[in-house]
């Protein structure tokens, strides 16, 4: 079973970063803001910073 690709991965900013298809996560600007993964009722949320 692949977790990553049944999981709802969002960011609550994504003008500072995004993520794609897969769940990787790419740094657009600096900044802070939060991903959240949500799976078969479970959630995690990490803070992120991106640097330049």
């Amino acid at each position: 079973m692949t977790v990553t690709g049944d999981s709802v991965i969002t960011v609550s900013d994504s003008t500072i970063a995004a993520i794609d298809p897969e769940g990787n996560m790419t740094g657009i600007r600096e900044g802070r803001t939060s991903v959240t993964a949500a799976y078969e009722g479970l959630e995690a949320m990490a803070d992120v910073v991106v640097y330049k």
